[in-house]
């Protein structure tokens, strides 16, 4: 038994994706991790892509068992990848999972684009919990390469189960390019500024309300850090931000801010009726 295996015995995970729980990436992030931890699969029936922390609140959710072809429990909900973690701790688990690990998801989640995930989503729904979690992600779109990047996936794992998160922590990992050759090394990063934005030439010119529109993507590059995810993968490192959610509000701002919030006047007090 390797050292892996001692590190992460009995640990008990939620594996689930964004792109549904027939896609290859959710396959090859449970064959890998299979031999360490007690694995229940819980993912979207249907593509989820960019639904980011969305619920589902004005339709049923259903849970129904799958065939996986792995030896694994495994579930789809016709929900969100959110959704799936909330079914998966209230419904189909008799404890709360040690972990909540995502993907692995075809395209780029990292700098901002990482607020609009379904796959770094579901992991800061687990956080919200108290649970930590692993969002993991390739740059390529097409042909991601799966094999290359779950020889670094169980490890990673591992270091954070040996070296746990802030309560309200998760971790973004990102996969560089094939492109970029051989993998350099895995980094932990800041994260970067730069995200997928409209693609204004997709956008039809004609009156708006004649057409259908199709935002399409376009990477907006902003100057980055040297820490930044964004500039190591394209170093050709694999990197990983933590990302806490405890707290929404930077408690450095927030002190300068309530200084300055002291001469606010209300308004309402000099209207008169």
């Amino acid at each position: 038994m390797d050292h892996t295996k001692r590190s992460c015995m009995k640990k008990s995970i939620i594996i689930t994706n964004d792109d549904g729980i027939h896609e290859p990436g959710i396959f090859h992030l449970a064959q890998c991790l299979i031999p360490y931890f007690e694995i229940t699969i819980v993912a979207p029936s249907t593509q989820q892509s960019g639904k980011g922390l969305g619920i589902t609140l004005h339709h049923p959710l259903k849970i129904e068992k799958v065939d996986f072809s792995l030896p694994i429990q495994a579930y789809k909900v016709n929900g969100t990848p959110a959704d799936c973690v909330k079914m998966g701790i209230s419904k189909l688990l008799p404890k709360a999972p040690d972990f909540v690990i995502s993907g692995i998801n075809p395209g780029d989640n990292s700098g901002r684009n990482a607020l609009y995930s379904g796959t770094v989503g579901a992991t800061i729904e687990g956080a919200l919990r108290g649970i930590p979690g692993i969002a993991f992600s390739c740059l390529d779109f097409d042909k991601a390469p799966f094999e290359e990047f779950t020889r670094h996936i169980p490890s990673i794992c591992e270091y954070f189960i040996q070296n746990p998160l802030p309560n309200g922590t998760i971790i973004n990992v990102n996969c560089p390019l094939k492109s970029k050759g051989i993998i350099q090394g895995i980094k932990l990063a800041t994260q970067g500024l730069s995200y997928w934005c409209e693609n204004t030439a997709n956008l039809n010119s004609a009156p708006i309300f004649d057409h259908d529109h199709y935002l399409g993507a376009s990477f907006h590059h902003y100057p980055e850090k040297e820490t930044s995810d964004v500039h190591l993968l394209g170093q050709g490192f694999i990197t990983a931000v933590p990302i806490n959610v405890s707290t929404l509000t930077n408690e450095n701002h927030f002190q300068e801010e309530s200084i300055k919030f002291q001469n606010f006047t209300n308004p309402i007090q000099s209207f008169s009726f």
